[in-house]
């Protein structure tokens, strides 16, 4: 006859802790599995299509473009963008009838994407244009006639403008794009969408790159004769560390990483979006490190959208493009199109 043994309920409490530190040392016996690389999406993916602040009023981007005709002895500040060779230049212009006036105020666009080449156009000494941060300006322009402003390289999805005459809002003295329309709240904003990016012709990744073992820091992009793409990545000597990281949105069709170049651990690269964004991280300490990647929709064309960052900062300047030297790139976010 088997004898069946009968556990009280003070014996099951000692079998429960012993099992439990049974597993605890396991636990922390076991060797370390790594983890998951930080998702970027929220951090990086998604600053590039934030939505707009609460603004006074939200202009259509199509009614924010083209210079208008500014007409002589009239109060006001004209605003406006134009795309110049895929170039974004953001213009401001004040006037008034003879009596001095200050125009001033506050213009952002979000963290990917920025402001360069800022500058004032016909000023005084009174008149000012400083980058407080990469992605916001301020101006202030004291103006008795007309003719002086401030014109800035941009590159970004939307603009935020925070506009002052003497000091407070009046919206009917602000007017924007070809048709100079007086604005009728305060702040206005407008949504470019890919049309506020820097866009650059694909072919520009075109021809033999510079790109070697150790020469400068920064980003080498550029496309062989068979349409595989590649970035190349390395530092200046073996004692340098940078860290590049950065995404790479295809915006008609998905990607497919067909080699990668990792010399550190914590190094990745993984395709997000249903395939349509590729993101990556290297650390690179003298070696070389990279991608290369085909776009699969031979149907669609290969136009992408890149934010590459160096070190957490803007990477731009240091992006070559082909065969064309660092200096090419200022912007923060951009794009290659067909």
């Amino acid at each position: 006859m088997v004898s069946v043994r009968r556990f009280t309920f003070g014996s099951r409490i000692v079998l429960a802790l012993a099992f439990a530190l049974l597993l605890s040392g396991m636990w922390h016996a076991a060797p370390a599995r790594a983890q998951d690389p930080t998702p970027i999406q929220d951090s990086m993916v998604a600053e590039a299509t934030q939505a707009l602040p609460p603004v006074g009023q939200k202009i259509p981007w199509g009614n924010f473009i083209g210079a208008p005709v500014i007409p002589p002895a009239t109060i006001g500040l004209w605003v406006w963008s134009e795309d110049v060779n895929g170039q974004e230049v953001l213009h401001l212009r004040s006037g008034s009838d003879g009596a001095a006036r200050t125009f001033s105020g506050a213009i952002r666009t979000h963290r990917a994407g920025n402001f360069y080449d800022l500058a004032v156009v016909n000023g005084t000494g009174d008149d000012t244009a400083e980058l407080t941060t990469y992605d916001e300006f301020t101006f202030s322009l004291v103006t008795t006639g007309g003719g002086e402003g401030v014109d800035v390289n941009w590159s970004g999805r939307w603009l935020y403008l925070d506009l002052f005459v003497n000091g407070a809002y009046v919206p009917g003295k602000i007017f924007v794009g070809a048709s100079g329309a007086p604005t009728t709240g305060a702040p206005i904003g407008t949504r470019a969408g890919l049309e506020g990016l820097l866009t650059l012709p694909l072919t520009m990744l075109d021809g033999p790159t510079a790109f070697v073992k150790n020469i400068a820091n920064g980003y080498y992009l550029y496309r062989d004769d068979k349409g595989r793409f590649h970035m190349r990545l390395t530092t200046t000597s073996e004692n340098d560390l940078v860290t590049y990281r950065g995404h790479i949105v295809s915006e008609d069709s998905k990607f497919r990483v067909v080699q990668d170049f990792r010399g550190d651990a914590r190094d990745f690269v993984r395709i997000t979006e249903r395939g349509t964004v590729v993101e990556f991280k290297f650390h690179t300490k003298g070696h070389l490190d990279g991608m290369d990647w085909l776009i699969k929709r031979k149907d669609r064309p290969d136009n992408m959208t890149f934010v590459l960052r160096m070190d957490g900062g803007m990477a731009a300047p240091n992006i070559s493009l082909g065969s064309n030297p660092f200096g090419t790139i200022k912007a923060f976010t951009f794009r290659l199109v067909e």
